[in-house]
C-alpha cells in the first residue's frame, strides 16, 4: 500500500454528487532524494546558515549580521585566542581542528541551491562568532562531518506535470471555502496538499489535465496570476547540479 504522504485528497462530481475522494500518487514515492557523503570537508565560511537557534534566524540576512546582533561581546576581540575560545564551545559538535566530528550534527546542501547549511542541535551563536572572527583574521578553519545532499526527482516532476496543472492558493479557511464553492458550482475536479514550511500558510491545488473543466479552471487561474508551482518545480530540477 502507499504511504500516507502518497495519498492526495480532493473533490469531484461523481454519480450526481460533488464528493470527496482519495487518490494514491506513485509520483511522490521518490519525489525527494537524498545522497549521503559520510566524510566531507569544507571551510567555515562555506556555511551560510543553521537549522536551529535560540534566536529567530529569519531576522538576519547572513551569519555575519547574526553574529554582530546576537554576540557582540564575543566578537570584540579579533584574535586567534578568541577564535579558538568560541570554536571550543561544547555545543559546536561538527568536526573541526579542536575536536572530532560527533556525528550528531551534519552538513546539508540542496542541488538547486548549492549553499551549505549546518544542521545543528546547538552552538549557533558561538559558531557564528568563530566564523566572524576567522573571516576578519583571514584565517582558514576547516570543518568535517557527514553531508546530506537533497534533490527533487526530475522523473517525478515530469510525471506530475503530465497529469496536472499545479497552482498555489492561500490556506486560510475563507480562501479555501470560496475556492471549494466555486469548484463545486462548476463541477470541476481538484486535489490538494499543504505546502511545507516556510509556506505552510499555502496549499497546492492539483487540477487534472485530462478533465476539461479542471483545465478551464487552471487557465483562468493562471491568467489571474495564481502562482504556478509546476513551473517552479520544473525550473528547480533544471538548475540542479
Amino acid at each position: 500500500m502507499f504511504a500516507k504522504h502518497n495519498i492526495m485528497y480532493g473533490w469531484r462530481f461523481s454519480q450526481g454528487h460533488y464528493s470527496s475522494f482519495e487518490l494514491a500518487m506513485p509520483e511522490f514515492d521518490d519525489f525527494g532524494q537524498c545522497e549521503i557523503v559520510p566524510a566531507w570537508q569544507c571551510e567555515i565560511q562555506d556555511v551560510v546558515g543553521f537549522s536551529s537557534s535560540k534566536s529567530d534566524l529569519q531576522q538576519f540576512t547572513d551569519l555575519d549580521q547574526f553574529a554582530q546582533a546576537r554576540t557582540p561581546n564575543w566578537i570584540e576581540e579579533i584574535t586567534e585566542e578568541n577564535l579558538l575560545r568560541n570554536l571550543a564551545h561544547s555545543e559546536i559538535r561538527i568536526g573541526n581542528e579542536l575536536h572530532a566530528d560527533t556525528t550528531t550534527d551534519h552538513f546539508c546542501r540542496y542541488r538547486w541551491d548549492g549553499r551549505t547549511f549546518l544542521m545543528n542541535d546547538g552552538g549557533s551563536h558561538h559558531f557564528a562568532a568563530a566564523r566572524y572572527i576567522a573571516d576578519k583574521l583571514n584565517r582558514k578553519v576547516y570543518l568535517n562531518g557527514k553531508l546530506k545532499i537533497y534533490s527533487i526527482n526530475p522523473s517525478s516532476v515530469e510525471a506530475l506535470r503530465e497529469r496536472f496543472d499545479i497552482l498555489v492558493i492561500d490556506d486560510s479557511a475563507e480562501e479555501q471555502n470560496q475556492f471549494h464553492q466555486a469548484m463545486k458550482a462548476f463541477s470541476a475536479t481538484y486535489l490538494w496538499r499543504k505546502l511545507p514550511p516556510p509556506h505552510e500558510n499555502s496549499r497546492a491545488i492539483f487540477l487534472p489535465k485530462n478533465e476539461t473543466r479542471s483545465r478551464t479552471v487552471a487557465a483562468n487561474l493562471k491568467t489571474a496570476g495564481t502562482y504556478d508551482l509546476a513551473a517552479l518545480l520544473q525550473a528547480i530540477v533544471e538548475q540542479q547540479t
